[in-house]
């Protein structure tokens, strides 16, 4: 009988002890959310080296890249037995780091796989690379500071040590300097390295280097085998070749319209774009990264007959741009990119800096389309009371689009897809669109205005923060998606990451297309220079935006 009592007594007093101690640790968690949702927030999207463009990184990046640096470190230092075992250790540490640099080529396939974006894995890529540098340079100085024999032992490290030096010091400036040609060069390096490191595990090295080192010129040749084959099968399957049908250009860019076979197309997907060379052949050593602009009716399905490429007439590409012709034939590789799921937050806004208009119009195409399409589902539904029609249920309840135009002459561009976006929302119920002109627009307006749908001159940073924060007031989650120049990119960044509040954080992202980063004499970058444009009455809000700005 007394077992029993105990055991009861157990459970009960056991039961009533667990409640306590949960809704203890669950006011102890209400308490902390607020606070860790917004320093976690800042950690994700906050830049340590906002004006070095060689080394943006965010906190929670740097933070990683630490963790990685101290473990290298202690491994290296962890029961260490003199300098004979440094330099084995090094050797071997470097190899197994340089097997994750040989998962390399162009990077999207396994920044897709993994779920990051290009950007964050091109960093990751760099970063790795270094460190298997500099444990290699260590590695090499041990040996060459006891090591006075010139034979194959010091030939081949000679060999790979200078490969890994050049490439090492090649990563800091060649990409922005001669982009053009940093793949080509950095891939020739990489065989140097290899060559040497294979001579030099050959001749010196124990089995367990030499497997280690065979293993990454295996990833390597694997990798890049594969790339090639899926290409060629492709193109013998006619899913790599296109048609360039209408050709539209002007002083600053021109527009293709590629049909030939149905594409696959996402919002925030690009294509690598395989242009005519200066001979009568594919440079297909070097695709253009190119985000498209699909038949805003098809965007929907994911899949489009048509998709229309703004050629800028300045970058790498603009030899090959004059040779298009109507009828030629061009390869795409792709579709590329992340899927952000923007119709899980229930306010987007979408920014855009001259050319990152094609990069952001295909989210608001894509959830407008969407909203649309239910709705029709919906009624559809009410007349017939059996339709069986899936619907998206998005819970996004308001979009705001804010283009800031380089030139007035910009709005040509996509002025249809922006016709046809306001056809989407002819209640307004969902819209709010806004184009920022340098100077004083003239002409046919690229859609009809209204108090959502405006042409403004005046709407700097001040502006844009108060407008962020009255977005925020909304309910549930919020996204603020920004593509442009990385000046730009950087100043919504900040903006963004001010306005966030324990009761309110706010998400944010960039695609992962950017365009070219060289000013023009129409470009302004800071959002805070367009304040000193002169606001005309033409350009002035009207009507109630429902919390968007009422006063610039």
């Amino acid at each position: 009988m007394m077992d029993v009592v105990f055991v009861y007594l157990i459970l009960l007093y056991g039961a009533v002890g667990i409640a306590g101690l949960s809704s203890v640790l669950l006011h102890i968690y209400r308490w902390l959310e607020p606070r860790y949702r917004v320093h976690a927030a800042l950690a994700r999207h906050s830049l340590v080296f906002r004006n070095r463009s060689w080394a943006q990184s965010t906190w929670l990046q740097l933070g990683i890249l630490m963790a990685y640096l101290a473990t290298n470190a202690f491994f290296l230092a962890i029961n260490m037995g003199g300098i004979t075992d440094l330099e084995g250790r090094s050797a071997i540490i470097a190899s197994f780091n340089m097997i994750l640099v040989s998962v390399a080529g162009r990077s999207h396939n396994l920044a897709e796989f993994v779920g990051i974006s290009l950007t964050t894995y091109q960093l990751m890529h760099s970063w790795l690379g270094r460190v298997a540098i500099a444990e290699s340079l260590l590695h090499t100085g041990l040996i060459l500071a006891r090591r006075q024999v010139i034979d194959d032992i010091f030939k081949s490290g000679c060999l790979a040590a200078g490969g890994l030096l050049m490439m090492l010091l090649s990563s800091f400036w060649f990409p922005r300097c001669l982009a053009r040609f940093f793949r080509k060069v950095h891939t020739l390096l990489y065989l140097c390295i290899m060559v040497g490191l294979v001579w030099h595990t050959a001749v010196v090295g124990s089995n367990v280097t030499r497997i280690i080192v065979y293993v990454a010129c295996g990833v390597w040749i694997l990798t890049q085998v594969l790339r090639v084959g899926i290409i060629l099968w492709r193109y013998h399957v006619g899913a790599l070749t296109a048609d360039v049908g209408r050709i539209w250009m002007d002083e600053d860019a021109t527009l293709i319209q590629v049909t030939g076979r149905p594409f696959r197309v996402f919002p925030g997907c690009y294509f690598y774009v395989y242009l005519r060379g200066p001979f009568p052949m594919y440079d297909l050593l070097h695709g253009h990264r190119m985000m498209p602009l699909p038949d805003p009716q098809e965007l929907v399905s994911g899949e489009s007959s048509c998709i229309d490429f703004l050629i800028t007439h300045k970058g790498k590409h603009r030899h090959s741009v004059p040779r298009l012709r109507r009828g030629q034939q061009i390869l795409l590789e792709g579709p590329y990119g992340r899927d952000l799921r923007l119709h899980s937050f229930e306010t987007v806004v979408l920014a855009a800096k001259g050319m990152g208009i094609l990069a952001i119009l295909p989210f608001a195409l894509h959830l407008a389309g969407r909203r649309q399409k239910d709705s029709a589902v919906r009624n559809e539904a009410s007349r017939l009371r059996d339709s069986k029609d899936p619907v998206f249920r998005d819970i996004t309840r308001k979009v705001d689009l804010i283009w800031w135009l380089d030139h007035n002459g910009q709005e040509k561009w996509v002025a249809d897809q922006l016709r046809i976006l306001q056809s989407f929302d002819p209640d307004n119920k969902l819209l709010v669109v806004w184009c920022v002109y340098p100077t004083r627009r003239t002409g046919e307006p690229p859609f009809k205005p209204s108090g959502h749908w405006q042409f403004l001159q005046n709407f700097d940073r001040t502006s844009f923060s108060r407008e962020l924060r009255q977005e925020a007031r909304s309910p549930g989650r919020m996204i603020v998606l920004a593509s442009g120049v990385r000046e730009f990119v950087n100043d919504i960044r900040g903006t963004v990451l001010a306005n966030i509040t324990s009761e309110q954080v706010i998400e944010f992202s960039q695609v992962d297309y950017r365009p070219s980063s060289k000013r023009s004499a129409n470009s302004t970058f800071k959002l805070g220079e367009l304040s000193s444009v002169p606001t005309t009455a033409a350009s002035q809000p009207s009507g109630n935006t429902d919390g968007w700005f009422s006063k610039v």
